[in-house]
């Protein structure tokens, strides 16, 4: 009977022993030269689509009078190209592969810079999880929170939107943000970012700071507001 032949993450064929020793050791993922290297190849488009929803709350945020900057881009990441690059995007850290997203030359000039976290930070055990302040949060918890930054509306606005406005305003976002998917469909992941890892904004405060993935079709949104206090 002819040996069957495995494909690992970087697209290499193993035996039935090899892939069989892989398993039993619980192959981490590739390494961080293989990581930086299918990073490389990959390619990032920015498709930003602003719909009547989406717009609403833009300009909520910066229309009325507040110091409010906002920013939201989408981007689709084509990590096909590289060998390895669809493993470590779907399965690493989502710190590790956020910091190489915010630093691809097709991503840098459009968002903020993590000035204030190195890579070394970044994929170090002890500090992983909180370089970013990153908290995955479900759909409601994003719903929510975009319903009460709505309603807040900045430090210096004298028209706040009302709570029971709010909420059906920042439905309609979710669901167009969502597209075709349904709310709470477990393909798209949301994440709330604490930490002030960026500079952005005269590096004042972050109020706000939200990426969502839709790892069906390996896009990201960043959606972005902070205000002077």
């Amino acid at each position: 009977m002819a040996m069957r032949r495995h494909g690992n993450r970087l697209g290499e064929e193993m035996s039935d022993e090899e892939f069989m020793i892989r398993i039993v050791a619980r192959d981490p993922g590739p390494t961080l030269e293989e990581w930086c290297e299918s990073w490389s190849e990959a390619e990032i488009n920015e498709i930003t689509n602003v719909g009547s929803a989406v717009e609403r709350v833009l300009r909520l945020f910066t229309e009325q009078e507040t110091n409010w900057n906002v920013l939201f881009k989408q981007f689709k990441v084509d990590t096909y190209r590289g060998a390895g690059a669809v493993a470590t995007w779907q399965n690493s850290r989502m710190p590790q592969r956020f910091w190489h997203f915010l630093t691809h030359a097709d991503v840098k000039e459009k968002v903020p810079a993590p000035d204030r976290v190195s890579e070394e930070e970044v994929r170090s055990p002890q500090g992983n999880h909180e370089r970013f302040g990153f908290q995955q949060i479900s759909h409601l918890h994003f719903l929510a929170d975009v319903a009460g930054a709505i309603s807040s509306a900045g430090a210096y606005s004298y028209a706040p939107v009302e709570t029971e406005a709010a909420i059906p305003i920042a439905l309609g976002f979710c669901k167009e943000l969502l597209g075709k998917h349904e709310l709470g469909d477990w393909n798209v992941t949301f994440y709330r970012l604490g930490h002030r890892w960026s500079s952005w904004f005269y590096g004042v405060a972050w109020d706000h700071a939200w990426v969502i993935e839709d790892n069906t079709n390996e896009t990201v949104t960043l959606f972005f507001a902070t205000d002077t206090d």
